[in-house]
């Protein structure tokens, strides 16, 4: 009986431990704005902005079932709203299923059937940005559809992973230099321990399975009437 209720006081512990950290996340986190040449979009009367860029290398990880999908480089195109809203979509290439040769990815299934465009992944999702703590973050979320789906070369090729699946959820990145009006803004992806810690739930599914982002660092500028103007975010 007394390893019982010691085991009761254990669990009773780390629930309080949790319900403070969410509290916490939850108080310190503050909605965002966009600067343009150190002005809102909102003082500038700007509803929004296009912005585009970069993707470096960077990996799908699914520890859950040994999963890495490695992608080269990728392009982004996108849009920074007033109010902190923002939304994405991305062209990976040069993706490739580590371990498994036989395995590419397809862009559309129509493009898996042809196999037409191998190594192709597309991405897109809404967010807004967030200051927590002195830095600011990019809450992403899928929302009612998923950020993609995944489409494998079929299994009469040699593949061995289910001919398609989706990726979903939410996760959160790293915008480093926000506070600092610069012509090319970074978003980076967050290490695990950190993301659990910090944004519990906040979770990205590749099927039923937890997953996560490595690397793939994007380097983002304004595209439309405000190009080539510094711009960052309070």
């Amino acid at each position: 009986m007394r390893q019982g209720r010691n085991g009761i006081k254990v669990l009773g512990l780390m629930l309080i431990a949790a319900l403070a950290v969410m509290a916490f996340t939850a108080a310190a986190a503050q909605a965002g704005e966009y600067k343009i040449n150190g002005s809102t979009l909102t003082t500038l009367g700007l509803a929004s902005e296009s912005v585009e860029g970069t993707v470096a290398e960077g990996e799908l990880l699914v520890p859950g079932l040994s999963l890495n999908i490695n992608c080269k480089k990728g392009t982004f195109t996108g849009t920074i709203k007033k109010g902190g809203g923002a939304s994405a979509k991305i062209l990976y290439s040069e993706c490739e299923v580590l371990g498994n040769k036989f395995c590419k990815t397809y862009e559309t299934k129509a493009n898996m059937e042809s196999e037409v465009n191998a190594g192709n992944l597309v991405a897109e999702g809404s967010g807004e940005i967030i200051l927590m703590g002195e830095k600011h973050y990019l809450l992403v979320s899928s929302g009612a559809s998923p950020f993609t789906t995944v489409y494998f070369t079929k299994s009469t090729k040699g593949c061995t992973l289910p001919l398609e699946e989706t990726v979903s959820g939410s996760t959160v990145f790293l915008l480093p230099t926000a506070l600092t009006s610069l012509v090319t803004q970074t978003v980076e992806t967050i290490p695990q321990a950190t993301l659990e810690t910090l944004f519990a739930t906040d979770i990205l599914k590749y099927g039923n399975q937890t997953a996560w982002l490595d690397g793939g660092k994007t380097s983002v500028v304004l595209s439309g009437a405000n190009k080539g103007k510094p711009w960052s975010g309070e």
